[in-house]
């Protein structure tokens, strides 16, 4: 078989779980990244191998389950760059690289003002993927991420050895950290930020495969993780340093109201759908 009759057993098996939009997007991550075929396939008419068409109708009847096609080709594309994925990390999402941009727009003043003697810990670090970003920007900065999943390291690990990243990693709980810390410039953080209380309402492939650990907060804690980030921060953020955070866009004027109790300037930022999603902080007090 080649890609053009394979391409359309895909489309054929998967047509009724997601839009012809979604298609076109697993269609080529499953050619490229799964198989590693390049650009021009498709056009090609290449010939698939019997292992290759396996590959195919193995990864086909994942999707079919609800898998997230990010853990099925062990692949998530994240600013510009190729990230190892498995259950054991969230799948890196468009707002998270919002976030590192805003990083980066703070990291290059930064570094103007004060050259390149700074520090960044990212706090509930997942598959690294913000650390590992921002070092490609300015390699010669420190960098640290902290996680309480040892296999969520390894999956970082894995990520910043592809890219000769320095990261430090670190196992620690965000929520009472037993380590010893310098003090860092920026901490950043993508915290656990969804109640439990709408699992029921989250896609199946969100709530059945993605991490609950990375997901999830209490109920009755709504802001735990940020609490924890703040905490962090009276110990460990130079007294010229910032914090960054992304949240959940219902509860951006309460993570607002709890930085604003402990730091003397804060902002937000909508992310590219007009949501309320980043929050800056300087100026603890």
């Amino acid at each position: 078989m080649n890609t053009t009759a394979a391409r359309e057993f895909v489309e054929a098996q998967l047509k009724n779980a997601y839009t012809p939009n979604e298609l076109r997007v697993i269609v080529n991550a499953l050619f490229e990244d799964l198989l590693g075929l390049s650009s021009g396939w498709l056009i090609r008419a290449d010939a698939l191998t019997p292992n290759q068409m396996q590959r195919i109708h193995q990864a086909v009847d994942r999707m079919i389950q609800g898998e997230p096609l990010q853990y099925v080709t062990g692949i998530a594309h994240f600013y510009k760059m190729i990230l190892h994925v498995s259950p054991a990390v969230l799948i890196p999402r468009p707002e998270t690289e919002e976030l590192v941009s805003w990083a980066d727009d703070e990291l290059a003043e930064r570094i103007a003002n004060r050259g390149e003697a700074l520090t960044i810990m990212d706090i509930g670090t997942g598959s690294g993927c913000i650390p590992i970003a921002l070092s490609a920007l300015y390699p010669s900065l420190n960098y640290y991420g902290m996680d309480i999943s040892e296999d969520a390291l390894a999956v970082a690990a894995t990520n910043a050895k592809r890219y000769s990243s320095t990261v430090q990693w670190i196992h620690d709980d965000m929520t009472s950290p037993q380590k010893n810390y310098p003090e860092f410039d920026l901490i950043i953080s993508n915290p656990p930020y969804i109640p439990f209380r709408e699992a029921a309402v989250l896609d199946r492939q969100v709530i059945e495969y993605e991490p609950h650990l990375a997901l999830f907060e209490p109920d009755d804690e709504p802001l735990k993780y940020y609490e924890a980030v703040i905490r962090f921060a009276k110990r460990t953020l130079r007294a010229e340093g910032v914090v960054m955070v992304e949240m959940h866009q219902d509860y951006a004027q309460r993570v607002l109201s709890l930085f604003q109790s402990y730091f003397s300037h804060t902002e937000l930022r909508k992310d590219i759908s007009g949501h309320e999603r980043m929050l800056k902080a300087g100026g603890i007090v």
